[in-house]
């Protein structure tokens, strides 16, 4: 069986898998309501780098069978040294593209205690990665991130044809007096992590509050080319996660 896969640029990122020769999806198991069905997982992206304090958030990509099908819900539960995901979702429709899709969902596991897990399709049994949760702990204090991040809303990805990339953030500051110190980025195995860390304006001596919108521009150094997670963290410890194509 030949494979066409065509990547869109759009929002939420999708992949389309023809098949040829062979239109007919593979439909999914059934789960316990009919209504849903039980998708498989293709591939997941784990940042490095969790504590125990922190929301862990990860990033799968799941398959559906046409596109008539929707993500309604997902749920995890650990087990000994095992995280199993469950993500289900619906057929909506009759008229329907024939053909498989790659979706993107972000999984917020929250809270996670300290260990080493293997991430398992719930679905299949099968192992799609694994997460490290290390022990924030300095002395007898728990501690929050490292550093204070800067509130970022969004972040964009814009490939170039030399061997520096574009990440554009934006988002709001609370106080006048704010702005981003620097940016690092951390390529891990099919991660990019960014961390832009806050710091204040040197020639700002009021700090008034309101609403202060910022966007800029930073180079990156572009890893090999593939698919990536783009993660992104931001004040108190949320983030952005985002499937990116290195060109």
């Amino acid at each position: 069986m030949k494979e066409i896969l065509l990547h869109f640029a759009m929002s939420t990122f999708v992949t389309l898998v023809f098949s040829i020769g062979d239109v007919s999806a593979k439909e999914p198991a059934k789960s316990k309501n009919s209504a849903l069905v039980n998708v498989e997982i293709a591939q997941a992206y784990v940042p490095d780098g969790f504590d125990d304090n922190d929301n862990v958030q990860i990033t799968l990509e799941v398959t559906l069978a046409d596109s008539c099908y929707k993500i309604e819900s997902y749920n995890s539960k650990i087990q000994d040294n095992k995280i199993l995901i469950y993500v289900q979702a619906s057929h909506t429709g009759t008229t329907c593209m024939e053909a498989k899709f790659l979706t993107p969902q972000i999984i917020d596991l929250k809270i996670v205690p300290t260990g080493t897990y293997q991430i398992v399709d719930g679905s299949n049994g099968r192992i799609v990665e694994s997460l490290t949760v290390k022990h924030a702990v300095v002395g007898d204090i728990l501690q929050p991130d490292d550093e204070i991040y800067a509130p970022v809303r969004d972040a964009v990805q814009i490939n170039t044809d030399n061997a520096e990339h574009q990440l554009v953030l934006t988002g709001i500051f609370p106080f006048i007096c704010m702005k981003i110190q620097k940016v690092t980025f951390l390529p891990q195995k099919k991660v990019i992590v960014v961390l832009p860390i806050m710091g204040k304006l040197g020639d700002k001596p009021d700090c008034n509050d309101g609403v202060f919108p910022f966007e800029e521009s930073f180079s990156f150094k572009s890893p090999p080319p593939g698919r990536y997670l783009l993660h992104v963290r931001s004040l108190n410890g949320a983030a952005i996660n985002k499937l990116v194509e290195i060109k």
